[in-house]
């Protein structure tokens, strides 16, 4: 049975993860699991009122800055896993 991984909270660096977080990307990629392309950044502004106020980032009619790219980054990954299942 192939697993998926999902690496959420990646800490971004020149459009893409830091180092030590593509590395480890990487290392699971080797292991012939299948990983998402997709990731989502660590941003805490978009995320931390969500549990507060009961509505998903991606839900909430709010627009801009980390939150446009927020709402993004979870509709490409959504897209992406539902392309896959």
């Amino acid at each position: 049975v192939a697993g998926r991984v999902i690496k959420a909270a990646a800490r971004v660096y020149g459009g893409g993860p830091i180092r030590a977080q593509a590395d480890f990307i990487e290392r699971i990629q080797r292991t012939g699991l299948a990983v998402f392309n997709q990731f989502i950044r660590r941003v805490d502004t978009p995320y931390g009122p969500a549990p507060e106020y009961g509505v998903p980032v991606v839900l909430r009619s709010i627009s801009g800055g980390n939150y446009t790219v927020a709402e993004d980054e979870l509709t490409k990954l959504t897209n992406e896993f539902l392309s896959r299942v």
